[in-house]
């Protein structure tokens, strides 16, 4: 299966992502929406506790790529950032 931005986050586009929203950072209290910049009131709406930093990576990654499946990169303003 070829890998795309709706199927992984390991794309040069994600990667513009965490780096434009955390500096390439998942676990760092200095980045306290982790990796992909998530939005705490978003975080509680998928039923996650704590604060996305304080996430496994995998986990800020699956929310990153459920957000994407339901808005594509509209969530993210880095977006324009990354050409996207």
């Amino acid at each position: 299966m070829a890998v795309t931005d709706a199927t992984s986050v390991a794309t040069p586009d994600w990667a513009c992502i965490r780096i434009h929203e955390s500096s390439g950072r998942y676990n760092s209290p200095a980045a306290p929406d982790g990796a992909y910049g998530i939005l705490i009131s978003t975080w509680r709406s998928f039923g996650l506790s704590g604060y996305p930093y304080e996430a496994a990576p995998s986990v800020q990654d699956q929310v990153a790529l459920e957000l994407y499946a339901r808005y594509g990169f509209n969530p993210w303003s880095s977006r324009f950032a990354c050409g996207l």
